[in-house]
């Protein structure tokens, strides 16, 4: 008669090797979601780009991905592991309901699902080392630029370039909230670039110590800009901004960022 261990040792090697899968990843999807909420929390994203569905799969892809691959991993444990130590203890009992061949053999779809979780989680390998993989280049520039800045990726200076060129485009198009969304985002790269300023220093931390690197005519024109982009940033039904209010911030963060250039 064959052992019980000879039966065992494949029910455990399934189970271990699927219990490995969902206790290493579902605490990397953990801390990434940690790490997501920490800067979200900090860097000052628009209401607009919040709410976008491209920002939220670039921001929570690989939290969802991880998620994902851990759970997927341990349901197919709980589900099939118990039935096949369930047939290997009647089997051992003396139950001739299925021979030692169809014990480990009869699950046709336990072998695709383990096959398809093999294929999920050799994709996911790699994605977890390409921090960008959930950001399209096909999304518009202040998706990408404000989805890599919670991720702590640094945006393209292609991507940080098209910023104010974007801006302008969309307010001659008669998109004035866009614009200073655009324009807005434009000159805080441009000060965080040339102070060497990291993005969990939103506006409230720029305003703290622009007057000492730019002076204090710059400063007020700065302040004038952040009051506009905040109603901009937060708007409510009864939001309006003007095209002399976008004009301002367009023509306001262009001097600005042109003296960034020449400093």
């Amino acid at each position: 008669m064959i052992e019980i261990k000879e039966l065992l040792a494949p029910c455990a090697t399934i189970f271990g090797l699927l219990f490995a899968i969902f206790a290493f990843l579902l605490p990397q999807a953990l801390n990434r979601y940690s790490q997501t909420r920490t800067m979200l929390s900090k860097v000052e994203v628009p209401d607009s780009i919040r709410k976008d569905r491209k920002f939220k799969i670039g921001v929570l892809g690989h939290t969802l991905l991880l998620s994902f691959v851990s759970l997927y991993s341990l349901t197919v444990g709980a589900i099939y592991c118990p039935i096949l130590l369930n047939r290997v203890v009647r089997y051992y009992l003396g139950s001739q309901a299925h021979s030692v061949n169809e014990i480990l053999s009869n699950f046709s779809e336990l072998t695709w699902l383990l096959i398809i979780l093999g294929g999920i989680t050799l994709t996911t390998a790699p994605v977890m080392l390409v921090h960008d993989f959930f950001i399209s280049e096909k999304y518009p520039t202040l998706v990408k630029v404000y989805t890599k800045d919670v991720l702590s990726i640094r945006a393209t200076d292609k991507e940080v370039s098209s910023l104010l060129p974007e801006a302008h485009t969309l307010f001659d198009q008669g998109k004035y909230l866009e614009s200073i969304l655009y324009s807005t985002a434009a000159l805080e790269y441009a000060i965080r670039n040339r102070l060497g300023v990291s993005p969990q220093h939103g506006w409230s931390n720029l305003m703290d110590i622009i007057p000492q690197k730019m002076g204090t005519l710059n400063a007020e024109k700065l302040r004038r800009i952040r009051q506009i982009r905040n109603i901009a940033v937060h708007p409510t039904p009864n939001t309006s901004i003007t095209e002399k209010e976008s004009k301002e911030v367009l023509e306001a963060s262009t001097d600005l960022i042109i003296q960034l250039e020449q400093a």
